[in-house]
Parts: C-alpha cells; structure tokens; sequence
C-alpha cells in the first residue's frame, strides 16, 4: 500500500520486528536493543534480495578488513541497475 505524505512522521518509516529476535544489551551504562542485520532486511525490506544487499553494503563501509569503500558502493551501483533492469521488465506487459 503507498502513503501519501504531508511531510510528517508517516508509519511507512516504522519498523515492527519480533521481541524474541531481539536482544537487549548494555553499552557503558546505556541499554539498547540488539537486532541482526538478517532482521532488518526480512523485516524492514520485505526480504528483497538487492535492498538487503545494498543495506549490507552500505553498513559494512568503513568497517570490514580489506574492503574498501568503493568496493562497497560498486556493489551498490550493481545492485541498483538491476533492480532498474528487473523494474523495466516488470513493467512491460505481453
């Protein structure tokens, strides 16, 4: 379902996931909740495949041992021309 936004908090932002795939851990006195990244993308992208890839490439940047940035939005580049590609051919009917 699309949402009309008026520029206000609309729900299509909000992100429901399971208590019990969460975890709740302390960092220097401050409590947060803990969910996998697997999580996010079955749950706050609907499983997509290219998204999920894209969400994991933009928050590994910075952060894993010999892959550097441009590796990571090379990925991100790839991922978006198919889904461009997959959309273009979704949207040809016979």
């Amino acid at each position: 379902m699309k949402i009309k936004s008026d520029g206000s908090s609309t729900p299509y932002y909000e992100i429901y996931i399971p208590e019990e795939l969460t975890t709740v851990v302390s960092v220097e006195s401050r409590s947060y909740v803990l969910i996998q990244t697997e999580d996010v993308i079955d749950f706050a992208l609907g499983g997509d495949f290219h998204k999920g890839e894209i969400f994991k490439a933009l928050k590994r940047m910075g952060l894993k041992e010999g892959v550097s940035d441009d590796y990571n939005l090379n990925k991100i580049n790839y991922r978006i021309d198919r889904m461009r590609k997959l959309n273009n051919v979704k949207s040809i009917s016979i």
